[in-house]
């Protein structure tokens, strides 16, 4: 038997980082979050599949840091769901 924790089959996921691993978060200095928060405030409170916002944050985190940042995310996801 493995040592390793894993999740149970039955679990579904979605982990979002702020950026790339191996990259560094940028910081704001327009407002009271950073970049990525901004971006992920815009996005939650509209009615969406979680996959469709996260490709919404990514293109507006990547448009307002000019490409020099963008979210990452790891998901295990079976069914669509929505915020």
């Amino acid at each position: 038997m493995s040592s390793a924790i894993r999740a149970p089959t039955k679990a579904q996921f979605l982990i979002a980082f702020a950026c790339d691993p191996g990259t560094v978060a940028r910081e704001s200095r327009n407002g009271p979050h950073d970049y990525f928060t901004h971006a992920f405030l815009k996005y939650i409170a509209v009615a969406q599949k979680i996959e469709d916002m996260m490709k919404l944050v990514s293109l507006e985190l990547t448009r307002i840091t000019s490409s020099k940042q963008r979210c990452w995310t790891n998901a295990c996801l079976n069914q669509d769901v929505y915020l």
